[in-house]
């Protein structure tokens, strides 16, 4: 029906305030200036255990976790001209359920005045309703690995708000050049049922062992390995959705989920999704940076050996009979001199890959600088160094315990 402007009345008659607020994914408080909880609505943080009869009369900071009491006492209490806002930007707080357990929420605040009484009204929101991507940014902004923010996204993801919406998320790792190796779901132990299904057929021929053209696709269960798609159907799940992350076009990481309807996956869930693996890829390209530069600093640029630094690290940290043995190459200025140092240093490059190859896979096998190497030898004494070394001499050089001993 038209309202007389032309324009469209809904004929829904509007909700009363009271059942919004009751309705509300936020939980909002009233309280006043000593801090008592004057009113409640809203269902959210029914996580911690309280109605609204537990908590009408009590004093909010006694719901506040010890590490977070001073700053909301600071924040909301006090003298009049302690309170320097009126409102309060969103930030992070720990609040204590009933048995004495911390569980984090976003809260915001404003101050108003009513019949000359000051009271704030906070709103306050769980912290995991918070979208996975925003969730994934927090613990890459915190060094997370990129396997820790995969599974906070696959655990971020996995909700069950009532019969018809379900998703469960796992996260897909140890890409070896093919195929995925590992399976986990974040949150529940590896036991039976569709996880433990999973995990045993995560290397087989399935969706995401196959070429990926698209960081986000969705399929029915039937096109999945047949132990996997039976368990899945089994527990109510129709489709599943595969994110994954890539690092220099290489599979590295996925998270793979489950849902009862075919449309889940489209809409907000497919932008989380899609920021989700974005902040992923971002965090394996910190990794990535991370250890080139680390090997930077312990490598040596033209041979690939341990440099002078990580070779003082490894005998700073050496324990037992320890062996070194130093190498010099005769006459090594001649080379330079007589074929340039573009042959001398292929000289070198040629006399580490023999040396490294004589070693063991825990020697250290250094380039000192110029024409002088080391290497050191772990777990040997006297007799053994000179035998690696090829030495044979009447007096060898002994070893010292049970820190560093050396021969040349």
């Amino acid at each position: 029906m038209e309202d007389g402007k032309g324009t469209t009345a809904s004929s829904a008659p509007p909700l009363s305030a009271e059942i919004v607020l009751r309705h509300l994914r936020q939980t909002v408080i009233v309280i006043d200036e000593v801090g008592t909880i004057v009113q409640h609505m809203g269902s959210s943080l029914g996580v911690l255990g309280y109605t609204t009869d537990d908590l009408m009369g009590t004093n909010a900071l006694d719901h506040v976790a010890p590490e977070h009491y001073d700053s909301m006492l600071f924040a909301f209490f006090g003298p009049e001209d302690r309170i320097v806002r009126s409102k309060h930007l969103p930030f992070k707080v720990g609040l204590l359920d009933r048995h004495g357990d911390t569980h984090y929420a976003d809260c915001c605040g404003e101050r108003v005045c009513i019949d000359g009484k000051l009271l704030w009204i906070v709103t306050m929101m769980p912290h995991q309703l918070q979208s996975a991507s925003s969730h994934a940014l927090h613990a890459f902004g915190a060094g997370a690995s990129s396997l820790e923010v995969a599974e906070r996204v696959a655990l971020s993801l996995s909700m069950q708000w009532d019969d018809a919406f379900e998703i469960r998320s796992f996260v897909l790792s140890g890409h070896d050049g093919n195929r995925f190796t590992a399976a986990v779901e974040p949150g529940r132990p590896v036991g039976i049922g569709l996880g433990a299904m999973i995990a045993s057929l995560v290397d087989t021929p399935a969706p995401w062992n196959r070429e990926i053209t698209d960081v986000h696709a969705v399929f029915p269960v039937t096109e999945l390995p047949a132990g996997i798609a039976q368990e899945a159907r089994d527990a109510g799940f129709a489709v599943a959705d595969l994110a994954v992350a890539s690092l220099g076009g290489q599979p590295m990481l996925a998270v793979l989920s489950f849902a009862i309807h075919e449309h889940t996956f489209v809409g907000n869930i497919n932008m989380i999704l899609r920021d989700s693996i974005q902040t992923i890829e971002m965090t394996m390209r910190r990794e990535r940076d991370d250890e080139m530069l680390m090997r930077a600093a312990e490598q040596d640029p033209l041979t690939g050996l341990a440099n002078r630094s990580r070779f003082a690290e490894a005998l700073e940290q050496s324990v037992g009979s320890t062996a070194v043995l130093f190498i010099g190459l005769d006459d090594f200025k001649q080379v330079n001199d007589t074929f340039g140092h573009v042959v001398g240093d292929a000289v070198l490059v040629e006399v580490a890959r023999r040396v490294s190859e004589l070693c063991r896979p825990g020697d250290v096998v250094t380039r000192m600088g110029g024409n002088e190497f080391a290497i050191l030898l772990a777990d040997v004494d006297t007799e053994g160094a000179t035998h690696i070394s090829g030495l044979r001499r009447e007096r060898p050089c002994g070893t010292r315990r049970p820190r560093h001993a050396s021969g040349q």
